[in-house]
């Protein structure tokens, strides 16, 4: 616990702001490795598709790098305009708005089902991706709904580029990561026990181990999610509120008819 909430000390100190983690927003434990690897490695290109948290750390890695001379586009998906407008105050807030392009692109029909209009997306595209963050469209978009990325944009990334897929616990992420890699054979994939897990592709012949490191084990994120003592607490409330409903159950039935009928047939047999 004290790993992980050093790890959200460093991210708000990182952009002099408090951030939201968990819940519909990334969680901090995987946004401090796509931190980790942007300033490693220095992507140019960043593609944010679900705008929030993450854009908020990537506007103040693009105008930190800014400062070193180095250009930085960052570009943020959402098909949510409230969000977005809400993503462009907290920009603002930490003078990063000039770093980051916000798009807004409704959820429409596609040849891969309902996704982001890619064309809102492609029509920005001018360089080569060098980083995705998939933190949207929400699950509940359709079934799979973050398979689409790599259809779309697979052709996009360049050779060595990275993907970061939140919520990898979700039986939906996995199906797609499976799909991914049948149909992109010559990448590979890393799952890692984030707080909602996550995976991290890459090309098979790109040498990226030493850009995606891991800051986390099995332990860390088992204390995040739940502790085992939290959990064995949970399994004794679970079967005191059986226990209750059964009680319940017992005092109904002593004041019904039948059970008055029971104590007198065994009142008379004892007599």
């Amino acid at each position: 616990m004290d790993t992980l909430a050093r790890r959200q000390v460093f991210l708000d100190n990182f952009v002099s702001f408090p951030l939201r983690y968990g819940g519909w927003a990334i969680s901090e434990d995987i946004l401090y490795d796509v931190l980790q690897f942007c300033l490693l490695k220095e992507p140019k290109v960043v593609l944010d598709l679900g705008s929030g948290t993450s854009t908020i750390v990537l506007g103040e890695y693009a105008k930190r790098m800014k400062r070193k001379g180095v250009d930085v586009k960052i570009i943020s998906v959402d098909s949510n305009k409230e969000w977005l407008e809400d993503t462009k105050s907290l920009l603002i807030k930490i003078h990063s708005e000039d770093h980051v392009k916000l798009v807004y692109a409704p959820i429409v029909q596609t040849k891969h089902g309902h996704y982001y209009d890619p064309e809102k997306i492609i029509e920005i595209l001018e360089e080569k991706i060098e980083c995705i963050v998939v933190d949207g469209p929400p699950g509940s978009t359709q079934e799979q709904a973050r398979y689409p990325v790599m259809p779309f944009f697979e052709n996009m990334i360049s050779k060595d580029g990275v993907i970061f897929l939140d919520d990898g616990k979700r039986k939906d992420e996995k199906e797609i990561v499976e799909r991914w890699l049948e149909n992109f054979p010559e990448w590979k994939s890393e799952y890692r026990k984030y707080m909602k897990g996550g995976f991290i592709l890459y090309r098979k012949e790109a040498d990226m181990e030493k850009y995606v490191i891991a800051n986390h084990n099995s332990e860390i994120a088992e204390l995040h999610t739940f502790s085992k003592m939290e959990k064995q607490t949970e399994k004794v409330k679970d079967l005191e509120r059986k226990l209750m409903g059964r009680d319940q159950e017992i005092a109904k039935m002593k004041k019904s008819k039948f059970w008055r009928l029971r104590e007198q047939y065994l009142r008379c047999k004892k007599a």
